[in-house]
């Protein structure tokens, strides 16, 4: 993983944004110890695009654009796009062999409040 951000959160008007790339193989971490908005724990590759503003000095408004997919679709329990859908337990039936599975995009807003 790498992550890079420039900016601050300290006060009113504070504007931050950053880019983060994470590759994580399958089994590579405790499911539980991962990014929780990533598409899956692990087995996947992805780009992280995203911007934050203090609009107040207890609020933060924050967009994340997530551009990821799934880096071995063949593996089992792999997390798949919506599309493909398993024709036996161990291939995704809209790929070939060697084939990667399609990027996803994903848009989430979060506003975030301190006290």
């Amino acid at each position: 993983m790498a992550d890079i951000s420039m900016g601050q959160q300290k006060k009113k008007n504070d504007i931050q944004f950053g880019y983060a790339f994470l590759r994580e193989e399958q089994d590579a971490a405790i499911a539980s110890w991962g990014e929780s908005d990533q598409r899956a724990p692990t087995n996947i590759v992805q780009h992280r695009i995203y911007g934050l503003w203090r609009v107040a000095p207890n609020t933060t408004a924050s967009f994340t654009w997530w551009h990821g997919r799934t880096l071995n679709p063949f593996l089992q329990n792999a997390a798949l796009a919506p599309q493909l859908q398993l024709t036996d337990s161990t291939k995704p039936h809209f790929l070939a062999p060697g084939s990667e599975e399609p990027w996803l995009n994903r848009l989430q807003f979060d506003l975030i409040y301190t006290f």
